[in-house]
């Protein structure tokens, strides 16, 4: 009982030791990225229309239908993150990923020190790197050759994604100890939905620099997909409740038949097979006849 304590306190200190280093270092990026302001005057209208699309994704994420009759939840916000790095100066950047991550978590009711761990993790990984790197937006973008800049955008945009994986990894591991996944946050959903972010980023990149009213492209396509995973997910809910129906009707047709069964001595007709299996019972239409 002893040991199982010290474990638990040992656990507790390592874990509050590691938020407390991660807002640090997030407290630092924020400080340095402060300092780091270029861009254009109507940089901010860009930041705010950037953190309002990536609060509203995490607010509004897609659900995915997936096997065992569960839900996915995908959110492409980090996308407008990624997408921030490249158009956007550290100091907006930073405020963008604060508002939107803040007002994701006011919204949903997350706990505090899980909000800033959230939080602590965004900036790091999105205002790190734009800080590295030094990708705050130049005149000079538009001189370059566009498909190795492209290219390289690209690839500056995974080793983010990357990181935001492994850091995410690390605080599960701290916080779970040897009952976390094997891989960490690097599971299938993960991946997939940070394909999605990084894949929507390079539209947003390119048509934001192209002009930023065309930026109403992307928010169509969120909305087309949106709608049309609601409405294959209203089909999904629609189909159950038909099994269910047929289930129902044929339980009860079988319940009608049963005292005819008794009398003739044949077995009345069972539920379907698939039914039977799902709630683990045996076939009523198996029962032993009556002599």
């Amino acid at each position: 009982m002893e040991v199982e304590l010290d474990l638990d306190v040992r656990r507790y200190a390592t874990l509050v030791t590691t938020r407390v280093i991660l807002v640090i270092f997030a407290l630092v990026v924020a400080a340095r990225a402060a300092h780091e302001f270029r861009g254009t005057p109507n940089v901010w209208l860009v930041a705010s229309l950037f953190a309002s699309s990536a609060a509203a994704l995490f607010i509004w994420p897609i659900l995915v239908p997936s096997k065992e009759r569960t839900w996915r939840t995908y959110s492409l916000g980090p996308a407008f993150f990624l997408s921030g790095m490249f158009l956007l100066p550290p100091a907006a950047l930073v405020v963008s990923v604060v508002y939107a991550v803040l007002l994701a978590g006011i919204v949903a009711g997350t706990r505090g020190y899980r909000l800033l761990t959230q939080l602590s993790l965004a900036v790091i990984a999105y205002g790190g790197f734009s800080l590295v790197f030094d990708l705050a937006p130049r005149p000079s973008d538009y001189l370059l050759q566009p498909a190795p800049r492209a290219a390289l955008e690209v690839a500056i945009a995974t080793a983010a994604s990357m990181t935001m994986l492994l850091l995410r990894s690390i605080v599960l591991r701290v916080e779970h100890g040897p009952a976390s996944p094997n891989w960490g946050s690097f599971q299938t959903p993960a991946i997939v939905e940070a394909l999605y972010c990084l894949v929507l980023s390079v539209s947003i990149t390119v048509l934001a620099r192209i002009h930023l009213a065309l930026l109403g492209v992307v928010y169509l396509e969120i909305a087309i997909a949106w709608w049309f995973v609601h409405r294959y997910r209203a089909y999904l809910k629609d189909l159950n409740r038909l099994e269910e129906f047929q289930v129902t009707v044929a339980l009860a047709v079988q319940e009608a038949q049963r005292p005819w069964s008794l009398i003739t001595g044949r077995v009345a007709t069972g539920p379907p097979k698939r039914v039977v299996a799902e709630r683990g019972e045996e076939p009523m239409g198996t029962a032993r006849k009556i002599r």
